[in-house]
């Protein structure tokens, strides 16, 4: 045990575990409803064509397709193993004081790319259950007038997250409610209007839908 914490916290290793240790925060946020689960609106239908800057260089890479969190959490692990491996079988036990910091430099460096490479491989099959589950166009005009589940802790005007059925498809979407509506997990709401802006969808409780009606 001593030998794995002196390896996990340090140098290069000790990189990747606090990339690591923020994604795992992160997760843990999300699945509680503290955070929107793809808070960065990546597109999940990014092409070459219509890709510029770093969306470019990501679809390049291969990187685009599911949400940008799973993509940031395979290249935290991949990248922690590779270092991990490395400095206990080889840096550690060879090298030290500033060799170990120069050839520990290298060491991240590789292992980056190397965790592109695996993280790339790994996503390609998760694209097609991702673009199901949030939604293609068509599901934009489908879910208005329907009844969803509020998947988040809450739901406010800039934040929020809500679940809906469609065609035997499980959509989540972001969801967005006027102030004071008070929304919570577990809450019933209707899909009202489609806010391009955000890829989000206005809501209200679906019984104050029904008493308007």
């Amino acid at each position: 045990m001593e030998a794995y914490l002196a390896t996990i916290f340090s140098f290069p290793t000790v990189v990747f575990t606090v990339l690591l240790g923020i994604v795992v925060c992160y997760w843990i946020l999300a699945i509680i409803g503290l955070l929107d689960l793809d808070p960065f609106d990546l597109d999940l239908d990014l092409d070459v064509a219509d890709a510029q800057g770093l969306a470019g260089l990501m679809v390049t890479l291969g990187l685009t397709g599911v949400p940008l969190p799973l993509v940031l959490s395979f290249l935290a692990m991949y990248g922690w193993l590779l270092t991990y491996l490395v400095s206990l079988y080889i840096l550690i036990p060879m090298f030290g004081g500033v060799i170990l910091y120069i050839a520990g430099a290298g060491v991240i460096a590789i292992a980056f790319g190397i965790s592109i490479l695996l993280t790339a491989k790994t996503i390609r099959p998760l694209r097609p259950l991702f673009r199901k589950a949030y939604g293609t166009a068509s599901a934009k005009v489908i879910v208005i007038g329907r009844t969803g589940t509020v998947r988040s802790g809450s739901v406010s005007e800039t934040f929020g997250e809500a679940e809906i059925t469609v065609d035997g498809a499980h959509l989540i979407l972001k969801a967005r409610g006027e102030a004071g509506l008070n929304l919570k997990r577990g809450d019933k709401v209707i899909f009202i209007k489609y806010l391009e802006a955000e890829n989000a969808y206005q809501v209200m409780p679906e019984e104050d839908f029904l008493a308007d009606s």
